[in-house]
């Protein structure tokens, strides 16, 4: 019934989109499994060793972005960006967006992760304090909530980038790729 009224592609296409689905899940369960499981280690500035929990990593990806942003250098957001995004657009058309501000050097200071609540082992929901510290030296704090992804191997947290069109275009990836390799198979 349902191939009568939709078609024999119109099912391949959803039983390839269906199994696409299934198969990234199993790997983001599966990459995001053993690094929330496993502790990770890092050298500190000191060149300590210390034990990188899920909080931490997460807590050092905001960080570096927003540290490197109140320097001047915006490529720290830029690497946050989803594929999508980063593979159609430059640089320095990013930039041009106008939708990144540089914060003053004596403005953010640093990010604490407080909690970190995963969804579907590929995003989360993160508690976060913002701290600042003005130009006199006073000190306050802005407790947020933000989502960040595990992306290409790496907790992100995109700033113009949007999930739904990353999905579109890696499905849009997947399905040339099963086209060319079945092109292939049929030589």
């Amino acid at each position: 019934m349902f191939s009568e009224k939709y078609g024999v592609n119109t099912m391949k296409a959803i039983f390839r989109s269906f199994l696409f689905l299934i198969i990234l899940g199993y790997l983001f369960v599966i990459g995001c499994s053993n690094q929330s499981n496993k502790a990770k280690t890092a050298s500190d500035a000191t060149g300590n060793q210390k034990i990188m929990t899920l909080k931490d990593t997460i807590e050092d990806v905001l960080n570096e972005a927003m540290t490197r942003l109140r320097y001047g250098d915006k490529s720290g957001l830029y690497e946050n960006e989803f594929s999508y995004l980063k593979d159609t657009t430059t640089f320095d058309d990013y930039l041009k967006t106008g939708q990144m501000q540089y914060a003053s050097n004596d403005s953010l200071s640093h990010i604490d992760v407080n909690d970190v609540e995963l969804f579907n082992h590929d995003s989360a929901r993160v508690k976060v304090t913002v701290n600042f510290e003005g130009p006199s030296g006073k000190k306050h704090s802005l407790d947020d909530k933000i989502t960040v992804y595990y992306h290409k191997g790496r907790w992100i947290k995109p700033t113009i980038s949007v999930i739904k069109h990353e999905l579109e275009y890696e499905n849009m990836i997947h399905q040339a790729e099963s086209a060319a390799a079945a092109e292939a198979q049929s030589k």
